[in-house]
């Protein structure tokens, strides 16, 4: 049996969905110094996704 991550399944669940589910990924510190940064492109293509966040938890 393979174990999946739970970002699998997260990344699967809003690849059903054509738009207004995007997934989101808090981070302590975004390397941009924002309060949120869209994943890279290489990242979006590995997930297959069109769009996702990363999203800071700290202020």
């Amino acid at each position: 049996m393979i174990r999946r991550r739970y970002t699998d399944y997260v990344y699967t669940f809003a690849g059903r969905h054509y738009a207004g589910v995007y997934p989101c990924k808090g981070a302590e510190r975004i390397k941009t110094g924002g309060t949120y940064r869209i994943f890279d492109r290489s990242m979006l293509e590995r997930i297959g996704l069109p769009l996702a966040y990363h999203i800071s938890i700290t202020k």
